[in-house]
């Protein structure tokens, strides 16, 4: 079988073959060439972080995108061939095999390792780079050698990982490490250490936090998480930490988490005496956190990095009844903009310029004056920063619209993330609707609740994943199918035909 020549393909398709790759297919691409190298640097592919896990035994490298976790592992080999690694086609002789999208190549030295991370910086856009030492695999001087190389680069967080740290090592650590670094340690700490910066950095995770004291955390500040295993506070202490903080004038943390001391009961009205909490129920709790997002400006600062889970955003745009719903595992929520005779139209940058527009809220369904289509993309741009949601999905009511609004909600939309594309009509005509179904991605779930002319054909039409939800209608003259085109929507419909009573065939 003949190579495919991948480096003679124009660089449109280039780009678009490579921008369906996995991390781990995109290191592989890399290593084969030098040339591919150099060019997949220049796409500069966007991930989520990379993590870099180094000692004696088992050194590894994690890509994490939005859909996976790929490993590169390094093992021992009795070859172990030890040179500067300044492009990854030299890891071709290191190469041992692929198992599950997970790569295993021979053991590399530090050095080693740093040259792959330098090359990664290129290959990957990336905002996390994290480094794991695994403390107890390592002599206290190459603890020190990696430490003082990883301190270095750019990193986003610090793991040391395993065995027993002393309070000179700790120290030593704690000084070296910049603030802004997010620092984890796993290792038995010793209960009578302390150190001034130890809850100073931007997030700190400590699994032996028993040396702390509840005076320790009354100095935090400006961090982001803070978590804390095995502690020796009780729910006095926790009482005492949480008065301090809501007294506090100063922004001391996002979130905290601790575990109360081995064997302590919680006793939650002891942890919020003299306390006024605010604790919603499920159902409301998507509601009660945009109401909150509206009413203050940090209070949604707060809220987009907690980063709330819900199941689906649905957004319905035209010019009546434009409409937000949110739909959690118990509860969808509706937010609906009506006209009014105020109609003011600015840019929403955060969901507190929404307050003037504010009606009423009945049922749990708020209601707000009409918003334009500009503002809407922003409200909804501000709700994907305030909720972490797997499914977007985008519903245009077109019946009072004019083609050219159509057009530009359409490719407004389309410069978007979403899984579904909904369009609600009267009636559309064959060249609209050719138009619109030759710019869909055929990844994307296609709705049309709409009136189709039965002349109406594309090749197309079909090789979208259709979804069928009452009381979506689907008018199909079976009639004029091609043989193919039946077999095709019955693979496709096997499920519904029941529901949407189509004979085939």
């Amino acid at each position: 079988m003949s190579k495919f020549p991948i480096l003679k393909i124009p660089d449109v398709v280039f780009r678009e073959v490579t921008s369906m790759m996995t991390p781990t297919e995109i290191i592989k691409l890399a290593m084969s060439n030098f040339k591919l190298e150099i060019l997949l640097r220049n796409r500069k592919y966007k991930i989520n972080a990379i993590i870099l896990q180094t000692g004696n035994n088992y050194p590894q490298i994690d890509t994490e995108s939005a859909e996976n976790c790929l490993s590169v592992f390094f093992e021992k080999s009795e070859n172990e061939k030890r040179y500067p690694v300044t492009q990854l086609v030299q890891l071709q002789d290191k190469y041992r095999e692929e198992i599950d999208e997970k790569l295993y190549l021979t053991h590399v030295s530090l050095e080693e390792m740093s040259s792959i991370y330098s090359n990664l910086t290129r290959l990957f856009s990336c905002p996390f780079y994290i480094w794991v030492l695994i403390f107890d695999e390592m002599k206290l001087d190459e603890f020190w050698e990696y430490t003082e190389k990883i301190l270095t680069f750019e990193i986003r967080r610090l793991t040391v990982h395993g065995g027993r740290m002393s309070n000179d090592v700790l120290a030593k650590l704690m000084d070296e490490t910049p603030e802004k670094a997010e620092l984890y340690i796993d290792s038995d700490i010793p209960l009578d250490y302390s150190h001034p910066k130890a809850l100073s950095f931007r997030s700190v995770d400590y699994e032996e936090a028993g040396w702390l004291k509840i005076e320790d955390l009354f100095n935090i500040r400006n961090s982001y998480t803070i978590k804390l295993e095995r502690t020796n506070f009780d729910s006095i202490d926790v009482n005492s930490f949480l008065n301090y903080w809501s007294d506090c004038d100063k922004d001391m943390m996002e979130e905290i988490s601790i575990s109360l001391k081995e064997g302590t009961e919680i006793d939650e009205q002891e942890i919020l005496k003299n306390l006024i909490v605010i604790s919603p129920n499920d159902d409301d709790s998507v509601i009660l956190i945009i109401k909150l997002s509206i009413s203050d400006f940090k209070s949604e600062l707060l809220l987009r990095n907690r980063k709330y889970r819900i199941n689906t955003i649905i957004v319905q745009t035209g010019n009546i009844h434009p409409k937000l719903d949110t739909s959690s595992e118990k509860h969808c929520l509706s937010v609906f903009f009506e006209k009014s005779e105020n109609d003011k139209r600015n840019p929403v940058t955060h969901l507190a310029q929404l307050q003037d527009t504010y009606r009423e809220e009945t049922d749990e369904r708020l209601y707000l004056t009409y918003v334009s289509l500009e503002e809407m993309f922003s409200i909804y741009s501000n709700l994907t920063r305030l909720f972490s949601c797997p499914c977007h999905n985008w519903a245009l009511v077109t019946d009072d619209m004019k083609p050219e609004e159509f057009r530009e909600y359409t490719a407004k939309i389309l410069t978007l993330e979403f899984q579904r594309f909904s369009v609600h009509a009267k009636t559309m005509s064959n060249d609209l609707l050719t138009e619109l179904v030759d710019k869909i991605p055929q990844k994307m779930e296609f709705v049309i609740e709409s009136n189709i002319p039965l002349d109406y054909s594309h090749p197309k039409a079909l090789k979208f994943p259709f979804v069928f939800d009452p009381p979506v209608v689907v008018d199909l003259n079976c009639a004029r199918l091609k043989a193919d085109d039946q077999k095709r929507v019955q693979r496709r419909c096997e499920d519904y035909v029941d529901l949407l009573n189509l004979k085939l065939g």
